[in-house]
């Protein structure tokens, strides 16, 4: 998933609608040589949304494009680095337990 900040209605719209009809996915661009177009096919939804069908050369895939607001967003944390002791202890005794899976609360 990819994301591209924007700000305002206007903004969102023109820069969805030119992702929809230019971008090219990494999949595609890594095969093309240089001068190639590939096909679009592209689908403006009731709720805004683009959809977009790109082939080139037998390869295909295609994209959706929607507006969204952040409601929230966090860094990535990582632990600590592992002990000597730590590290041969889990090489010993296996690996620690999962988490448990999240629910909803209810």
């Amino acid at each position: 998933m990819a994301s591209h900040p924007v700000t305002g209605d206007e903004d969102e719209v023109r820069v969805a609608e030119d992702a929809a009809l230019n971008h090219v996915p990494a999949i595609l661009a890594r095969h093309a040589r240089p001068g190639d177009i590939p096909g679009r096919r592209a689908f403006l939804g009731s709720d805004g949304s683009w959809l977009a069908h790109v082939r080139q050369n037998h390869r295909g895939c295609h994209f959706r494009l929607t507006a969204a607001r952040l409601v929230h967003a966090s860094k990535e944390r990582q632990a600590p680095p592992k002990s000597l002791k730590e590290k041969v202890r889990h090489a010993l005794d296996g690996p620690e337990p999962l988490p448990a899976p999240w629910t909803p609360k209810g």
